[in-house]
């Protein structure tokens, strides 16, 4: 099912509850009923949307998992080691700008240590969430 056709199967509901609302002025006794039979449509509609967002939560999170299977079981060195490998070479960059021996860059340096942190707090998040 199509997005479009989802919301077009939820506005479409509320657009005949609007037309049922406006009545000609001999139905005008019926109002009380009619505005009870509207409030159970719309809590019916809610209730739809309300189930349709649950199941669609509920894909979003297998394919995450599914996505975190796959990322796990991939064997590729340079998808394991690429965030280790960035975070050694911003260090050394820190290192060899304090030493003098690169030019002194303040964004460079604010780059690599902003990364450098990040990495060590995700890596720790991991860590705790395994």
């Amino acid at each position: 099912m199509s997005i479009f056709n989802f919301l077009s199967s939820i506005f479409k509901p509320a657009a005949d509850i609007i037309d049922e609302l406006n009545d000609s002025k001999e139905e005008i006794g019926n109002i009380a009923v009619k505005k009870a039979e509207a409030k159970n449509k719309l809590a019916e509609i809610e209730a739809q949307v309300s189930t349709k967002m649950m199941e669609l939560q509920l894909k979003a999170i297998e394919a995450n998992t599914k996505l975190e299977s796959v990322i796990q079981s991939n064997g590729n060195w340079y998808t394991k080691s690429i965030r280790p490998t960035l975070a050694l070479l911003s260090f050394v960059i820190i290192i060899l700008m304090g030493l003098g021996v690169m030019e002194y860059n303040d964004l460079i340096i604010k780059v690599c240590a902003g990364y450098n942190g990040i990495y060590a707090g995700l890596r720790t998040y991991e860590k705790k969430k395994q």
